[in-house]
């Protein structure tokens, strides 16, 4: 049989290093074809010369990056031993560009063969790399659970207080605590409590806040909060995350009284001046008054903290504060909306299959898996070139065009006024037909 006019093997009954290996050292096939030919491998389950079709095409340089997670599906199927499946998913991440993404998958995929200790590693390599990413913090805590290490969890822990914002963060920085506190327990009955003070110190330390700023009040109002940092950056509820560090945790409204309080908090912040603006969005305000509580070193020895009442009856009450002893240096890296489809993705990755399902069910899922990566390997081949019309249209004339822009605290509209003169000096025609040209005169053209 023949992919693309080239000679394709016969492999039923054949050995697989007694055909792949030949192969690919005479023929250097297209990408499509090598993943035509593993799909056609994987349907027949012909999961041995699956591996070995992948592994002489990455011996003789015709690697491509999915390569390596289908090998390492096929090599769980086949059943291979788990220290051979580590090293094809540690490939994953030395392949092209060593990334935070192309970590943290390598340690997912490690997780799912049952090489803790391996895709820990992973997940604190790509910590390394993007320092203020939650996902490996999160997915790295139930590994160093399980390898029980004190200085695992305690990384773990650390990083989902100092680092995990979603709205869950309550009740992750709570598994975080406990699992510290558990491994503290252990730690005193072994006689070690030197270690377990010093997991104590780093998790006080990590429940440091730079700046808390909360509004409380009561009535149906909806009251909003806007913090302006040093940086000039406006933390608010359509901006709830800035590079400065701000976060903004909870946006409430009554008349329920356990969601009437808005949270700013920003553990690590730029020193300097702060703005904090809070304004009615709507609804009964109970007195026309809110609470704002400002909490400077929260959680640290010595706490600052300022409570003051302010008056919304006449507008927007606005105060300021000034940091002297923030910790951040450089700008913190905006994730926008925290990215949940990326951490499910993850955990997905690194869930054994089979763990719930009927047995084979996790082979299906691979398998399955192993088809798509190996159908998308495959390119799309463009169509012919095709001639057609393209119209733009060139206006004459003025025209006069404007823009607003709000300010950050919705108190001011700056309008921009920009006029724009255009004339047609000559239109030049050409036609694909016998290359002719032709000239007409300004205004007399066609447009």
């Amino acid at each position: 049989m023949k992919y693309d006019e080239v000679p394709i093997p016969e492999y039923a009954g054949r050995k697989p290093q007694d055909v792949w290996p030949a192969f690919f050292k005479q023929y250097r096939p297209r990408p499509a074809v090598v993943g035509s030919l593993i799909r056609r491998l994987n349907n027949d389950k012909q999961h041995e010369h699956t591996i070995s079709c992948i592994q002489s095409a990455l011996i003789n340089g015709q690697s491509q990056p999915w390569m390596y997670e289908v090998l390492a599906l096929s090599m769980e199927i086949a059943g291979r031993p788990a220290a051979e499946v580590e090293r094809v998913v540690l490939s994953l991440s030395d392949f092209g560009q060593a990334d935070y993404g192309a970590f943290m998958y390598s340690g997912a995929y490690l997780a799912r063969f049952k090489r803790p200790a391996a895709a820990l590693r992973m997940y604190r390599q790509a910590s390394r790399m993007m320092p203020e990413r939650p996902e490996p913090y999160i997915l790295g805590l139930k590994l160093a659970q399980e390898l029980k290490s004190p200085e695992d969890v305690a990384w773990a822990a650390t990083g989902i207080l100092e680092h995990y914002w979603n709205h869950d963060y309550q009740a992750r920085h709570r598994d975080a605590e406990l699992a510290v506190a558990e491994v503290q327990r252990q730690l005193q009955r072994a006689g070690e409590s030197e270690i377990a003070g010093q997991l104590g110190q780093q998790m006080r330390a990590a429940q440091i806040r730079d700046l808390k700023i909360r509004v409380e009040w009561s009535g149906a109002a909806d009251l909003d909060l806007l913090v302006e940092e040093p940086s000039g950056a406006v933390c608010s509820f359509s901006t709830p995350e800035t590079a400065g560090g701000g976060l903004l945790t909870h946006d409430g409204c009554g008349p329920d009284a356990s969601l009437c309080y808005e949270e700013y908090v920003a553990p690590r912040a730029y020193s300097g001046d702060y703005r904090i603006t809070i304004k009615n969005a709507g609804g009964s305000l109970v007195g026309n008054r809110a609470v704002v509580i400002i909490t400077m070193n929260a959680g640290g020895p010595k706490p600052i903290e300022r409570k003051e009442t302010v008056n919304l009856s006449e507008g927007d009450a606005i105060l300021r504060v000034t940091l002297d002893q923030g910790r951040r240096t450089q700008p913190r890296a905006v994730l926008g909306q925290f990215e949940r489809e990326f951490l499910e993705q993850l955990q997905a990755a690194s869930r054994p299959q089979g763990r719930r399902q009927a047995p084979g069910a996790g082979q299906r899922v691979a398998q399955e898996l192993l088809t798509g990566r190996a159908n998308a390997a495959q390119p799309r081949r463009a169509g012919a070139f095709a001639y057609a019309p393209g119209v733009q249209i060139i206006p004459e004339g003025t025209i006069l065009s404007g823009s607003t822009v709000v300010s950050a605290d919705r108190r001011y509209v700056r309008l921009a006024i920009s006029p724009t003169f255009n004339t047609i000096t000559d239109v030049f025609t050409y036609s694909i037909f016998g290359g002719q040209t032709t000239q007409q005169s300004g205004g007399q053209g066609q447009r």
